[in-house]
Order: C-alpha cells, then sequence, then structure tokens
C-alpha cells in the first residue's frame, strides 16, 4: 500500500508539472503578442507626436527639421504663427511692373503663440518634455530621423522619415515588401507624404 501511495503521488507530481508545462506553453505567445501590442501603441502614440511637430516645422519654416536638436529646440522655444491670405478686387485693375492685375493680395498674421502650447498643451499633455520627442519609449535608443528633397515640376520639395530602430516584433524588416510588416514609422524620402505604416496593425489606426 505504501508502494502505491508513493506511487500515487509521483504521478500526480508528473501530471501537475506535465499541466504546467502545458499552459506555459499556451500562454507565452499570447502574452508575447500582448507585450508587442502594448509597446507598438507606445511607439505609435511617440510617432504622432513627432509627426505634429515635425508639421508645424514645416508650416513655419517650409521644410522638415534634419535634426532632432533642430526639432526639439523648436517645439521648446519656437513661435508658431497663423497667417492668412488677403486677396482684393480691384474693379478697373490697376498697373503692376508693366501688367494689370484685378486683385491685391496681402497677407496678415492672424495668430501668434508658442510651438509648445499651440501642439502640445499642458491640460492634454501634462508631463511633456521637448528633449524626450526622439526617444523609444521604454528603451534607450532614439528614433532615426532623415530628410531629404524631391523635385515636383520645377519645385524641390522637403521630405521626411522617422522609423523606429528596434522594433518589439522582431518579425518586422525596414525592407519588408509589405509596408504594414515594416519596421513602425511615418513619412518617405522619396514621396511627398507624412503617411504612417501602422494602420490594420495590431497598434491600430
Amino acid at each position: 500500500m505504501k508502494t502505491r501511495h508513493i506511487i500515487t503521488t509521483l504521478l500526480l507530481l508528473i501530471i501537475a508539472g506535465e499541466s504546467y508545462y502545458l499552459h506555459q506553453k499556451i500562454n507565452e505567445p499570447l502574452e508575447r503578442e500582448k507585450q508587442i501590442a502594448q509597446q507598438e501603441t507606445l511607439v505609435v502614440e511617440k510617432l504622432k507626436m513627432i509627426r505634429q511637430a515635425q508639421k508645424e516645422f514645416y508650416l513655419n519654416k517650409g521644410k522638415y527639421a534634419s535634426t532632432w536638436n533642430e526639432l526639439i529646440s523648436f517645439v521648446d522655444q519656437g513661435t508658431s504663427y497663423r497667417i492668412t491670405k488677403i486677396s482684393t478686387p480691384v474693379k478697373e485693375g490697376v498697373e503692376y511692373i508693366g501688367f494689370y492685375q484685378e486683385e491685391i493680395i496681402t497677407y496678415d498674421t492672424i495668430s501668434k503663440m508658442s510651438v509648445k502650447d499651440r501642439i502640445f498643451p499642458s491640460n492634454q499633455y501634462p508631463d511633456f518634455q521637448a528633449q524626450d520627442l526622439p526617444k523609444v519609449p521604454n528603451t534607450d535608443f532614439l528614433f532615426n530621423l532623415k530628410t531629404d528633397k524631391v523635385k515636383m515640376g520645377n519645385a524641390e520639395l522637403s521630405t521626411v522619415m522617422v522609423t523606429d530602430p528596434i522594433p518589439e516584433d522582431r518579425r518586422r524588416t525596414i525592407d519588408n515588401i509589405y509596408k504594414n510588416q515594416q519596421n513602425l514609422h511615418f513619412g518617405s524620402l522619396g514621396q511627398v507624404t507624412l503617411e504612417g505604416n501602422w494602420k490594420n496593425t495590431k497598434s491600430g489606426a
């Protein structure tokens, strides 16, 4: 009887161990996917903030910031202007440098405020620090920032691309043929766009 009891106990321990092992095997991938989704959500939120800062920089400078120091300084100390175009019709037309024009175009500043207050107001971003913009959440790494120019007709237009250099999801690669499986990023060096590639991914729209 004593031997049977020992064998039964050992079998129960083995079964319990196997059950725990199977439970871990099933749950590990689920926990990993959850971890990836949480980190990618934070990365996307930061990319959206950087994109907003670059938009504001472009509106005021006519190009994108090419370095983090340039963007941080602009957000931290810069002034944001909103200018409106005023068109005044001229009934008879007036001569101006050898040709006639039917309207007079002028520009007027309609608002002026600090960049930080305009795009990162304290009531929405109470802990915002401009120097933290380049930092990938929960890491010691900085986002990759690159700028370039593309020709469109006779004009040269500024382009920008900001990329997560160390994706939490190791299946992501920067050269993947499927855009939504590349490293999380927004923008493009070869096209005039600020679109992000996180739509239809685990990190959401």
